[in-house]
């Protein structure tokens, strides 16, 4: 098993070679130095891989102090040895921001009502080269459009509000279809996949799945994959509720239920 990285620890530096041949040469390897801080990334309301929206600590990032005194951010991977960089804890809540995912807004610079689709959390301090605020706020028809633009806040006005900030502030969520709802929530991160009880593993067929479902021990599944387009990915909804309207209407589909 990978060691845990914490705050404290002495490592050495070892930069792997080709690194070293890009010009990455932050200290000779052999360096000693103790772990100070680690870095820090954002999980934001969407898309948040499950995780509960906020700052955690980055375990892939550290701030090392060096045996003769320099302070150097250096990634994990050029520390000697083989270490976890999962489990990095929950720093604080998402900073305060005029705009939230799933917003719609109008821009100057173009024409038509727009929806933020994300937002990047981790360069929300950063300024571009002539120093303006830095474009954190990506901009789209909708969420599967399959394009965005990054703006800063001073070139966006805000319409309404969005579902994801009406769910937080306790506001009446309305969808036009079960369709729309469940991907709303999937979106959020509020799902599981589940593992196949005959191996024990996130592969499945399609009669597999659907037997799962009447089963109750699964909602719904979708197709597809990177390399793999018939890959069959499962749903598990927090919201049973919603679950098992998805599991009805996935049933009915197949003339099941």
């Amino acid at each position: 098993m990978n060691k845990e990285l914490k705050v404290g620890d002495k490592v050495v530096v070892k930069v792997a070679k080709e690194n070293r041949e890009w010009g990455y040469n932050p200290c000779p390897d052999g360096v000693e130095g103790t772990i100070t801080k680690f870095g820090e990334i954002a999980y934001g309301r969407v898309h948040n891989y499950g995780k509960k929206q906020g700052i955690y600590e980055n375990k892939s990032w550290c701030d090392l102090k060096l045996d003769y005194g320099r302070v150097i951010h250096i990634s994990t991977i050029h520390l000697d040895g083989k270490f976890s960089t999962m489990g990095g804890e929950f720093l604080r809540d998402l900073p305060e921001t005029p705009f939230w995912e799933g917003d719609f807004v109008s821009c100057k610079e173009k024409e038509g009502t727009f929806q933020i689709i994300s937002i990047d959390y981790n360069r929300i301090k950063e300024t571009r080269d002539d120093g303006s605020p830095y474009p954190i706020y990506h901009i789209s028809d909708n969420f599967t459009a399959g394009w965005y633009q990054a703006f800063s806040k001073e070139g966006l006005s805000l319409i309404s509000r969005g579902d994801v900030w009406k769910l937080y502030n306790n506001e009446k969520l309305e969808f036009p279809d079960l369709k729309e709802e469940a991907e709303f929530f999937t979106r959020l991160g509020k799902t599981k996949e589940v593992r196949n009880p005959s191996n024990n593993l996130y592969s499945w067929t399609k009669d597999e799945v659907l037997k799962a479902i009447e089963d109750g021990i699964v909602h719904g599944f979708t197709m597809g994959g990177l390399f793999n387009s018939n890959r069959i990915n499962t749903i598990w909804f927090e919201d049973e509720e919603l679950g098992e309207r998805v599991a009805k209407a996935t049933l009915d589909g197949f003339s099941i239920a």
